[in-house]
């Protein structure tokens, strides 16, 4: 499996940051040098900054190189912070995890859960019904290609990032995003060059799905710091 975090040349604080806490028991990651804005080319369409453009550009680069290897992609944002426990619940998960995924998201924002709940298909994995977020994913060659088409539609219904507009390609039945049952990769608090503002640490657990009863139930919420 290929391995990579994507990292501005500018920001090596924060890739020092994602090196330090990085689990030991995965491969080191490669630096994916991602694009800074003013070296990205965004659409007459685009409504949203150049900021934004500039992630959707240099994760569809990201897509495009998965979508031609053998083999998947292992994809982090170099914001990414792990639970202390985080070899447990990944051997958890991949042991619990069916084998035709298109893409497994680790640290899912199930937004609109309350709607569009996930669905617990095992005892340590959801199917992701509606799910924002691109820090930390698996991605297949041919989850790779329908991402890529999804996100080369023009005049998105969004103005904001890539990850909202793959939130609709996920409630497309023949697209398959899997999630754990509780996210144990979160977002480290920093400086977003996104929203161009300090952020606290995110962890996305406080969310609700249908459980394999068939009834609601509440994430654990584990790992939350900002609540």
């Amino acid at each position: 499996m290929n391995t990579f975090v994507l990292n501005l040349k500018t920001s090596q604080e924060r890739l020092r940051d994602f090196y330090a806490g990085f689990p030991g028991c995965l491969e080191k990651p490669q630096v994916w040098e991602a694009k800074p804005p003013q070296a990205c080319t965004m659409p007459q369409w685009w409504r949203g900054t150049e900021a934004f453009w500039s992630h959707t550009e240099n994760f569809c680069d990201v897509l495009k190189f998965t979508e031609q290897q053998q083999e998947n992609t292992l994809f982090f944002e170099d914001d990414c912070v792990f639970a202390d426990d985080f070899q447990k619940r990944w051997d958890a998960l991949f042991h619990d995890l069916p084998e035709d995924f298109d893409t497994v998201n680790l640290c899912t924002y199930h937004v609109f859960s309350g709607i569009c709940p996930p669905t617990q298909i095992t005892p340590n994995v959801l199917r992701v019904a509606f799910g924002f977020n691109t820090n930390a994913m698996v991605i297949t060659p041919a989850g790779a290609a329908k991402m890529l088409t999804q996100l080369r539609k023009p005049n998105w219904p969004c103005k904001h990032i890539c990850e909202q507009q793959l939130g609709y390609l996920y409630r497309d039945s023949g697209f398959i995003a899997y999630a754990p049952i509780q996210n144990f990769v979160g977002q480290r608090a920093c400086y977003s060059e996104l929203c161009k503002r300090d952020r606290p640490e995110r962890w996305y657990n406080g969310f609700t799905y249908l459980g394999l009863d068939g009834k609601r139930h509440a994430s654990e919420g584990l790992y939350e710091k900002d609540e």
